[in-house]
């Protein structure tokens, strides 16, 4: 994946398999390139570790993510986070080995009430990722 047009077309193809009858599992260990930032997913059936290099990487790459099917707000139906949990997956942000965030179905905190559902963050783990400790 190369620019925000690969991360709409990966929220795309998750709708389209959460919309089949039998759900998604899934199970993969690969390098991908998204916004020139070189990341390191892991998956076993329905949890996705994304390891990113840096706080910046992460926010940037969620970002380009982030409403890019055509949703209009943080909890847009078009979102990464809402398509994970409408599939019933859930992907786990990671920097240095700390879970820095989680996206998707498993993911429920005090965001959601700003309009961010489907998304949760370990305020501990990311001040320690942003001070590279």
């Amino acid at each position: 994946m190369s620019d925000a047009g690969d991360a709409a077309s990966l929220v795309q193809a998750i709708r389209r398999v959460a919309e089949m009858p039998l759900g998604l599992d899934v199970s993969a260990d690969l390098t991908v390139r998204v916004d020139g930032h070189e990341l390191s997913v892991e998956a076993y059936t329905d949890r996705v570790f994304v390891d990113f290099p840096s706080l910046r990487v992460a926010v940037d790459v969620l970002r380009s993510a982030h409403g890019s099917a055509g949703g209009s707000g943080p909890g847009a139906s078009g979102s990464l986070p809402a398509t994970l949990a409408a599939a019933d997956l859930t992907a786990i942000a990671r920097i240095d080995s700390r879970e820095v965030a989680t996206l998707g179905a498993e993911a429920d905190g005090p965001l959601k009430h700003l309009g961010y559902e489907h998304v949760s963050v370990a305020p501990r783990e990311l001040l320690f990722a942003g001070l590279g400790l």
